[in-house]
């Protein structure tokens, strides 16, 4: 263990079948970094909008590092890194060549600053409780949906967050999560007809009736 430098962790990986950390795991881990001194690193590009503060304060991790993306650019490309001043200290160019060079395609990016300070200004306690519930909701639709259908599928996630499986087994890790080459192609059939749906829906009425919907999987629409 004193050879460890970092634990890097996403408390609700969607490769691991998007299945929240459980409790017994999260204790063994922020211990283990807090008695040997090993740096606590959570990926937050996904999950941050788990909670107000991230899904670190919900899970109860007390991070050194937290990596942030995504949502904190507006839907612009941006990454950040946030920790305390002793960690990020590194970075310090204003005493001369900092320790460590940080720089990239997106750094300080006006856009992305400019889309980002905008929702982030929006992203407001009353409105990650109103996503969260949006989230409550959509998972519980549709694993309603599938017990009536007696379908062979289930619903994971937290929070805004969920994840379909085409598969009864108890969700726990990366191998419970994994899809047979059957259920890969069912989940892109499943998600390509999610996609179609969507866009019939953005279209006016004009559109739609040049697209009705039984053209969309007959090949195409009418001009």
């Amino acid at each position: 263990m004193s050879a460890l430098a970092a634990i890097l962790l996403d408390p609700v990986a969607y490769r691991v079948g998007m299945v929240p950390i459980e409790a017994d795991l999260r204790e063994v881990i922020q211990d283990c970094c807090n008695r040997f001194g090993i740096l606590l690193v959570v990926d937050e590009v996904v999950s941050y909008r788990v909670g107000f503060r991230g899904a670190h304060d919900i899970f109860g991790f007390e991070p050194d590092l937290v990596a942030l993306g995504k949502m904190i650019g507006g839907g612009l490309p941006v990454g950040a890194v946030a920790g305390p001043a002793s960690y990020m200290a590194v970075f310090d160019h204003t005493r001369g060549k900092p320790a460590v060079s940080h720089g990239g395609t997106f750094s300080a990016n006006p856009l992305s600053m400019t889309a980002g300070l905008a929702a982030l200004q929006s992203y407001t306690k009353d409105a990650v409780a109103r996503l969260n519930q949006m989230g409550e909701t959509l998972r519980s639709e549709i694993i309603e949906q599938l017990r009536r259908r007696e379908l062979p599928a289930q619903v994971t996630g937290a929070s805004s967050l969920f994840r379909l499986h085409l598969k009864t087994e108890v969700i726990r890790n990366y191998r419970t999560s994994f899809p047979s080459a059957l259920q890969k192609a069912a989940l892109a059939k499943v998600h390509l007809a999610i996609s179609n749906e969507l866009l019939w829906r953005a279209l006016d009425s004009d559109e739609r009736d040049r697209c009705p919907r039984s053209s969309r999987s007959a090949g195409g629409c009418r001009s």
